[in-house]
């Protein structure tokens, strides 16, 4: 099924290529927002739990939306998109932290986001 109708550049952009580009935005926003915590005075503790919500919705509203427009990349979108917070989690000593408790559900998050935009894009447009 050929579709007519104007597409945006989302769709010429392969799924690990989104993932990429979110992952480095991700990046881009953990620094951006700590920059901003520091200048507004923010108590660290909060600052971080803040942090750490904006940055697990972003990336698991990317994850959804990448799967929903790619259905089939659902089983490797999240850890593409995650792999900042991978490698940080892997680099860092292991602690059981609220931290730790934040991370983990991120990544639960982001992977129950794509599979929702995978199962949602599979029945929008079977392939």
């Amino acid at each position: 099924m050929n579709y007519k109708g104007k597409r945006s550049i989302f769709h010429r952009i392969p799924a690990w290529g989104l993932s990429k580009l979110t992952m480095m935005l991700s990046f881009i926003l953990v620094f951006g927002l700590a920059a901003l915590w520091e200048g507004l005075n923010i108590a660290e503790e909060h600052g971080e739990l803040i942090l750490n919500i904006v940055l697990f919705v972003f990336i698991a509203s990317a994850c959804y939306l990448i799967c929903l427009i790619y259905p089939r990349s659902f089983w490797y979108v999240p850890f593409l998109c995650n792999l900042i917070t991978i490698i940080s989690a892997i680099v860092e000593p292991i602690k059981l932290t609220p931290d730790w408790y934040y991370i983990i559900a991120g990544w639960g998050l982001s992977l129950i986001a794509a599979i929702i935009g995978s199962w949602m894009g599979r029945k929008k447009k079977p392939d």
